[in-house]
């Protein structure tokens, strides 16, 4: 009975090992499939926004999206972003908000396991090659989701982390919390790298003169190098 529960745990400290960051090279050659994780708060905006940057890697790849049932905005602008590629609309899933705003957080554990379990089950159904977010709070289930197909073997999905543009001096919960498991975890301020060296800089959505203008009138400017969003419905 020892030898095989030593052999159970061996199994299973292997498995959670080969699941780790860098334990596989990622292999993303021709078309791959992308579960891409937008969120309310500026997170689609600047995920599309990065989407956009990819160039000739973006069209490579097959881009579905996972939005909360309750985020309205990300479908509209996800559905326009589709139609700018010539995709038509917007590939998308549907999960239960985690926590509302004003929920307790008593009450907030059973929505919070529910969530995660709905989200199980599209990851563990679209298996996708990657998985991109950027920090909403629906992306942790998913990267969970991520490391499940991982250690059961049914698929290496790459989890991809790109902070927000509002994290300046620190990362969100959600990166705090993805730092360590993200296989590439990118930050668009580079003094973090010395917080965080794991993190790669990976340029900002914003020039230095627009940072500059938006500290000094609190105006807020669209990305400098990459076309604005366009208006939903146009």
């Amino acid at each position: 009975a020892m030898a095989a529960m030593a052999a159970v745990l061996g199994v299973v400290a292997l498995r959670l090992w080969l699941s780790l960051p860098g334990r596989w090279r990622a292999n993303l050659e021709g078309k791959a499939k992308c579960l891409v994780v937008l969120g309310s708060g500026g997170h689609t905006t600047e995920m599309l926004y990065d989407l956009a940057s990819l160039g000739a890697l973006g069209a490579r790849l097959e881009l579905t999206y996972l939005i909360a049932e309750t985020d309205r905005g990300s479908s509209t602008h996800a559905d326009a972003f589709e139609r700018e590629r010539g995709a038509g609309v917007a590939r998308a899933v549907r999960v239960p908000r985690a926590r509302e705003v004003g929920q307790s957080y008593s009450s907030s554990v059973w929505t919070t396991l529910w969530a995660t379990w709905v989200t199980i089950g599209h990851v563990m159904r679209l298996l996708p090659d990657l998985v991109f977010c950027n920090g909403p709070g629906t992306c942790v289930p998913v990267v969970f989701a991520a490391y499940l197909c991982r250690f059961f073997g049914l698929k290496r999905v790459l989890v991809m982390y790109s902070e927000s543009f509002a994290c300046v001096d620190h990362l969100s919960l959600s990166g705090r919390l993805l730092y360590r498991v993200a296989d590439r975890f990118t930050v668009q301020w580079p003094h973090l790298l010395q917080l965080y060296p794991k993190s790669e800089y990976a340029g900002r959505l914003y020039s230095e003169a627009e940072v500059q203008h938006c500290r000094i009138s609190g105006a807020l400017p669209p990305p400098a190098d990459l076309p604005l969003l366009p208006e939903p419905g146009a």
